[in-house]
């Protein structure tokens, strides 16, 4: 008897947590949800319709025996009252707020509130479930605690942002442009082409044994694989041939030669 007694829970009214330990102990709940992976849910009564702050009393009252030890609650910023039930699905939660409900005015549908489950999966993968259990909204705990960005916030960022582009345009279309006449592409692309002995670019049209080389670049070497033919590797930074003039699609250039042995490796790759 001494025992039961000392571990009864006191009765008397439990006491709102004001707005900011309320908050604390709803956000150290999703701390602890994101690490072992439960689920929580939250209540939140609109006692504004039903007398306000004598409402709210009456929740109290109401969560007094009903509530365990672990379950909180409290006042929010906008002046509802909020039930934080941890390691509670909806199913659990709504026949909690069924009995509060109930208990306050004797009718369940008559004290407006909503639902709010955590964390966001098992809101998505209970959707089903949620519908026949609960005819009042049920949302992501998310919706009820992140604030949203102020109107003049956003206007600022908006023409912020705009102003800035504004700027930065002209150097943007400048910059832009000066890449497009100076750069070639990416690095060392079409830096090699196959030409004839006359100077004249040949290209897989002409020649379709071409496709079957397969270049690839190896440290500082351009590397030629073709099948049942040994890997031609060529110096990226050779300058030990001459220069001839070449010509591809009418642009005639100047372009390195790279040797007897890299041009006999192609003589048989199309002519096997």
């Amino acid at each position: 008897m001494f025992l039961m007694s000392l571990f009864r829970r006191p009765k008397q009214v439990v006491n709102l947590l004001d707005v900011c330990a309320f908050r604390r102990a709803v956000d150290e709940e999703r701390m602890r949800v994101d690490r072992n992976g439960r689920t929580f849910s939250l209540v939140v009564f609109d006692c504004g319709e039903r007398g306000g702050e004598a409402m709210s009393r009456q929740i109290s009252t109401a969560c007094r025996d009903r509530l365990r030890m672990i379950d909180q609650v409290g006042s929010l910023a906008s002046g509802e009252v909020g039930l934080l039930l941890p390691g509670t699905d909806v199913l659990g939660t709504q026949k909690v707020v069924n009995d509060i409900a109930g208990l306050v005015s004797g009718d369940g549908d008559s004290l407006p509130y909503k639902i709010f489950v955590c964390p966001e999966t098992s809101f998505l993968e209970s959707q089903d479930e949620i519908c026949e259990a609960s005819t009042t909204p049920v949302l992501p705990v998310a919706d009820l605690l992140v604030e949203p960005l102020p109107a003049w916030k956003r206007a600022l960022d908006i023409a912020g942002a705009m102003f800035g582009l504004t700027l930065a345009m002209p150097v943007m279309i400048a910059a832009a442009i000066a890449i497009k006449l100076d750069s070639r592409g990416p690095v060392n692309d079409r830096r090699w082409m196959v030409t004839d002995t006359d100077g004249m670019a040949i290209t897989q049209r002409e020649i379709s044994a071409l496709a079957l080389v397969q270049p690839t670049f190896k440290a500082d070497c351009l590397a030629l694989n073709a099948p049942e033919m040994p890997e031609m590797l060529i110096p990226l930074h050779y300058t030990l041939g001459h220069i001839r003039q070449a010509e591809v699609w009418g642009d005639v250039c100047k372009a390195w030669d790279e040797g007897e042995a890299v041009a006999e490796w192609l003589l048989r790759e199309v002519t096997t």
